[in-house]
């Protein structure tokens, strides 16, 4: 199992609906998902780790990972396939140490000039971002733009995929370059149609 497939992946967006979850991830999987991460930090472990082994039954041999931010107690206890930190985590060493290989961990960058410092300490991809203007980062984190996100791609340091407003319209031309993928909130959990949409995102990146 290797980050530099993961060319889109879905992020939840905190609503705690276990059925919608499993409902989007899987129609989106019929489009081409790569990876499902689990931003649920309200959500009770039980609930959580239930979540957790119906979506790997139901997406693993669709060839789609299940990742959970921040969680990673829970990640592990309940068989995900990795977890995505953020600064609600444990710190990346102490992580690391607690899930050996092949469990992959993420971190989420906001510089792009740390990557090599994020490997050392047991990183094995980064989501990067803001990429764009995003309602979730407004007055927090200035966006970063598609060149700076890609520098820090073309280092090679580590499978680097961009996040933040992406959506049909802005995802043109993301995956002629050197990023690994793109994660998406908005663009999946609130589209009416989760395949399209990830066929549509999909399309449009290699454009």
């Amino acid at each position: 199992m290797s980050a530099q497939r993961f060319r889109l992946v879905a992020v939840s967006d905190n609503r705690g609906d276990a059925a919608r979850i499993e409902r989007v991830a899987m129609e989106a999987a019929e489009g081409g998902l790569a990876a499902i991460c689990l931003r649920e930090p309200d959500m009770p472990a039980r609930r959580l780790g239930q979540l957790i082994q119906r979506l790997a039954d139901q997406l693993r041999p669709m060839g789609v990972s299940v990742l959970v931010s921040d969680r990673i107690d829970v990640a592990i206890a309940s068989g995900a396939d990795g977890a995505q930190l953020g600064f609600r985590a444990v710190p990346l060493e102490e992580a690391r140490r607690m899930a050996p290989r092949p469990f992959l961990i993420g971190i989420s960058a906001h510089e792009g000039d740390d990557l090599a410092e994020l490997a050392r300490l047991g990183a094995d991809y980064a989501f990067l971002g803001p990429l764009f203007d995003t309602p979730s980062k407004r007055g927090w984190r200035n966006a970063m733009g598609i060149e700076k996100v890609e520098a820090a791609a073309a280092s090679g340091v580590l499978p680097v995929l961009a996040i933040g407003g992406i959506e049909l319209g802005t995802a043109r031309g993301l995956a002629r370059g050197r990023l690994a993928g793109m994660a998406v909130v908005r663009a999946i959990f609130e589209s009416e149609n989760p395949r399209r949409a990830a066929q549509a995102l999909l399309a449009e990146a290699a454009s």
